[in-house]
Parts: structure tokens; C-alpha cells; sequence
């Protein structure tokens, strides 16, 4: 695992205890999940984490990016 990885791993584990349920939902696939984000759409993990695009887009913009391909 790189450290830009490692450094996202870390900052999701830091903040999500503060977000709303769809999110904190969200950031346990991320976790879980990792080693594949670089090859989903947003569609696809909408799907695979049984939540909305738009909780997608809010907890990326939680985690400090402006869009879903800069935290990917």
C-alpha cells in the first residue's frame, strides 16, 4: 500500500464516526474494500455499498476532495 493510500485509509477512519449513517455505511465498504477503488465508477459502488450517489459525493466532499476520481 502506498502512502497516499495509507494517508485516505487513515483520514476515513478519523472522521467516520462523525457522519450520518449512509455515510459511516459508505466508509466501512471503502475500508473493507480499498485494494478496488481504483477500478469502480461511482455507479458501481453505489451498488456494491447499498447507498445513494449523492451520500458518494457528500462524504468525499467530508473527506476534503471536490471530486469522486481525486479520492479514487
Amino acid at each position: 500500500m502506498n502512502t497516499q493510500n495509507q494517508l485516505i485509509i487513515n483520514e476515513i477512519i478519523n472522521i467516520k464516526d462523525s457522519l450520518p449513517k449512509k455515510q459511516r455505511q459508505l466508509c466501512d465498504y471503502i475500508l473493507k474494500n480499498y485494494q478496488s477503488m481504483g477500478l469502480i465508477t461511482v455507479k458501481e459502488l453505489s451498488d456494491n455499498a447499498k447507498v445513494g450517489v449523492s451520500t458518494i459525493m457528500r462524504t468525499v466532499n467530508a473527506l476534503g476532495y471536490n471530486h469522486f476520481n481525486d479520492l479514487r
